[in-house]
């Protein structure tokens, strides 16, 4: 066992508690967005849903030519819309796949790695604390003895019993050892596995990219569209918007 493996428990220890709490954080905040995209995703086939019972719109009258117009654009928009939505549901999908998920793998073999560092420090580390107190305790009670002038055979039993106590601390001790080794390849396999926090957020800027573009280019082909039967009113509002 490395000699450095008994320090180096208590610093990786701590670093792993902090970092269980730094990527929960990013794991939240992950699948808080994959949640606002499905949330935008449910809104635009709303959006798309109303302005087509828009274009089905019934009601006639001479006065509302222009309106009879504007219905028209209202059902060819809707399609648009449902388009929109289609998309974010797959940037959502892709979101989990290529960045919630692989956090969540993440989170477990950092989660794993506490909770080893704590059965331990519950389990073995006490255990051998209760055995070294015992020890302590049998040896008062054979000064005690010697002093008081117990006969020979009471001394011989307490001198059998701490020999005994001495094989359960030794074992502890190496059982301990190698519960430190573990750890300490343990502690190897995370700093393996941080590795692909880089490539998680690269995962994460790309889905963005690619998100954003797609359904620019979608609000792009929705937008000639809406134009051709706006109001001229409106078209000069419009105008004005995108100045």
């Amino acid at each position: 066992m490395p000699l450095e493996t008994g320090s180096e428990f208590a610093s990786s220890r701590e670093h792993v508690r902090a970092l269980v709490h730094i990527v929960g954080r990013l794991k939240q905040l992950s699948d808080a967005d994959v949640e606002r995209t499905q949330a935008y995703a449910r809104d635009m086939q709303e959006l798309g849903n109303q302005l087509k019972t828009l274009g089905s719109d019934q009601t006639n009258h001479p006065r509302f030519d222009t309106w009879r117009e504007m219905k028209k654009g209202f059902g060819m928009v809707a399609n648009e819309f449902n388009s929109l939505s289609t998309q974010a549901i797959r940037h959502s999908t892709l979101e989990e796949l290529t960045v919630c998920d692989r956090l969540a793998l993440l989170l477990d073999v950092l989660v794993s790695h506490r909770d080893l560092c704590e059965r331990l420090e519950r389990g073995l580390a006490n255990d051998h604390q209760q055995a070294l107190a015992k020890m302590l305790s049998l040896k008062k009670r054979k000064i005690q003895g010697v002093m008081r002038g117990t006969d020979a055979e009471s001394v011989e039993q307490l001198e059998s019993r701490m020999l005994a106590q001495e094989n359960v601390i030794s074992n502890m001790e190496m059982r301990t050892g190698f519960s430190l080794y573990c750890v300490h390849m343990e502690t190897q396999l995370v700093h393996l596995h941080l590795e692909v926090l880089a490539s998680i957020l690269n995962n994460m800027i790309s889905v963005q990219i690619r998100s954003h573009t797609e359904l620019a280019d979608i609000w792009k082909q929705i937008q000639p569209i809406v134009e051709k039967f706006v109001p001229s009113s409106g078209q000069e509002t419009m105008n004005g918007i995108g100045k």
